[in-house]
């Protein structure tokens, strides 16, 4: 700077002079190119020229002008609130499977005429029973698991029961959860559908002399109560709490040639319809309508309907409008009928063994074992 205070050089012609020097050094370093390094001196030389031709004569005796300083405005300072987004806690991550995506009671079809038959669902492994959420249409099969399905037929998820080779029929209880029995075991289990938990409800109690009970479907009414149908000894048993109570044993229910009852359901009036697999009477098949009295009590049973030989009802199921479906594994048939127990239509196609049926609509979803399938049957 003092060099350049004895030349009488201004700030901007300091700072070339600076910037020259530099250049020339560095290009000495790394050896730039003759004709661009030429350049670039020869731009150099004429700056200088340039510079020493515009620079004012210095006079010794008067001091040099104090620097122009140039006062900057601070800049503005807002307030955290103009610029500071929403304070959002921190959410914890919970890894639970939810039982299923919500889903609409429209997104499955629900049409045809009484009898047709239509394809919904394939399994991986023989079924045993099936149940319908009747809130969305969304459904459930046994197999040696749980197999959970959008209404659609796409499945959803599975739900492993730890020591159960395989599961009988299913039942959705009051509060949402799953019911399910297990022939093997003889228990009754119930599957929290949030959790995937399996507890045991209650064990169906060995009573007859001459069979081991055999629990084959399960059936909740409006009340909560549960009901367990045991071809095995041929009763029906209430489920309170963790007991079983035996609480239908009469008529053909007590013979030991009897197949027993098989399936179980509940109708809209809060009778509980019993289906029996095969009677001493020409190895035909019966179901049953059962009132139950005001303190809970089977009342006397009648008879709705009763099969041809071998036809070996395997489930039954109640529309809202009070049709029963009956599946016939020894035909390979569902029957639907009214009320009083007319056959309203056979249907045929399709079937492989059938042996479960729930409701759903105006139709029933039927399980058959033979070709690991699930078929809708119009019954409405």
């Amino acid at each position: 700077m003092k060099l350049a205070a004895r030349l009488g050089l201004t700030e901007g012609q300091t700072y070339t002079l600076a910037i020259g020097l530099a250049f020339a050094l560095v290009t000495a370093m790394i050896g730039i190119p003759p004709t661009l390094r030429d350049h670039a001196r020869q731009s150099f030389g004429d700056q200088m020229a340039a510079a020493a031709e515009t620079a004012p004569v210095r006079n010794p005796d008067v001091a040099p002008a104090a620097p122009l300083v140039v006062a900057e405005s601070p800049a503005p300072t807002l307030p955290a609130a103009d610029f500071a987004g929403p304070t959002v806690a921190a959410q914890p991550y919970e890894s639970v499977e939810p039982p299923m995506e919500p889903e609409h009671p429209e997104s499955y079809d629900d049409g045809g005429a009484t009898g047709e038959v239509h394809s919904v669902a394939a399994l991986t492994g023989a079924p045993h029973g099936i149940a319908v959420n009747p809130s969305n249409g969304a459904f459930f099969v046994a197999t040696d698991r749980i197999v959970q399905f959008r209404p659609d037929g796409s499945q959803a998820r599975t739900i492993d029961v730890p020591g159960s080779p395989a599961l009988g029929g299913l039942a959705l209880d009051a509060g949402g959860a799953l019911l399910t029995v297990v022939p093997a075991s003889h228990k009754v289990l119930r599957v929290d559908l949030a959790s995937g938990a399996v507890t045991e409800l209650a064990t169906i109690p060995n009573v007859a002399p001459y069979n081991a009970p055999s629990p084959r479907a399960v059936a909740v009414d409006r009340t909560g109560r549960i009901y367990v149908a045991d071809a095995g000894q041929s009763t029906v048993w209430r489920i309170d709490g963790n007991k079983a109570t035996a609480w239908l044993t009469a008529g053909e229910f007590l013979s030991p040639q009897s197949a027993g009852p098989v399936g179980v359901a509940v109708d809209g009036d809060g009778n509980v319809i019993v289906a029996v697999g095969s009677t001493p009477v020409a190895l035909t098949g019966v179901v049953y309508r059962v009132p139950v009295g005001a303190d809970g009590a089977a009342g006397t049973p009648s008879q709705v309907w009763r099969s041809s030989p071998n036809d070996t009802p395997t489930g039954v199921a109640v529309s809202g409008t009070g049709r029963i479906a009956v599946t016939l594994a020894g035909s390979n048939k569902v029957v639907v009928l009214d009320k009083a127990g007319a056959v309203l239509a056979t249907a045929t196609s399709d079937l492989g063994t059938p042996v479960a049926a729930a409701t759903r609509g105006r139709s029933v979803l039927v399980a058959n074992q033979a070709t690991s399938t699930v078929v809708r049957v119009v019954a409405d």
